[in-house]
């Protein structure tokens, strides 16, 4: 489903992802305005609404110290003032609550349940498929992204390729931030 990259640490505010080599079938991209969705939010299920601006659980993926915490706490919307910023990716929060061996609520449910509903709903994202030699650049923290599934080449010098890179506007230049 839509997403941002790294939503359980410091997310980057870009995702640069470049097409080496497409897949032999498959594998369609797909952006989504996370501005629109919270309007839409808003509209269709206002009640969930606040509950996306308090903390969820999210799976850090192994990727923590050992001893560290499995997961991190975070919003998935978050309002600096100027602009809405998200951190979303329904699989890692609902693992998140796994990890830590806790109950999602139902107003957790729903307000999950709401926005991946809302986000999946037929021409509100734009799809497309990635060409060799095509880069895509999005605000990781505005327009949520995705990918299908995809069927490969069975020679290895053909399977699809993409390269990412990950940027942000401010933090140290770590991967912690």
């Amino acid at each position: 489903g839509y997403h941002t990259d790294n939503a359980f640490n410091l997310a980057p505010d870009y995702v640069a992802l470049f097409c080496i080599r497409p897949a032999k079938e498959g594998g369609e991209s797909g952006l989504v305005s996370f501005e629109t969705v919270h309007n839409r939010i808003r509209e269709q299920h206002p009640e969930v609404l606040p509950r996306l601006y308090e903390l969820f659980w999210f799976d850090r993926q192994h990727e923590h110290a050992p001893g560290d915490d499995k997961a991190s706490q975070m919003p998935v919307f978050e309002y600096d003032g100027e602009t809405i910023k998200v951190n979303h990716a329904t699989w890692i929060i609902r693992n998140g609550y796994k990890v830590k061996g806790i109950e999602m609520d139902p107003e957790t449910r729903a307000a999950l349940d709401a926005l991946d509903e809302v986000m999946e709903a037929p021409g509100l994202g734009k799809r497309f498929m990635f060409e060799r030699g095509q880069i895509q650049i999005v605000n990781n923290r505005r327009l949520g992204h995705r990918r299908t599934g995809f069927t490969d080449w069975p020679d290895p010098d053909q399977r699809r390729r993409l390269v990412r890179v990950w940027v942000r506007n401010s933090g140290r230049p770590f991967y912690h931030g």
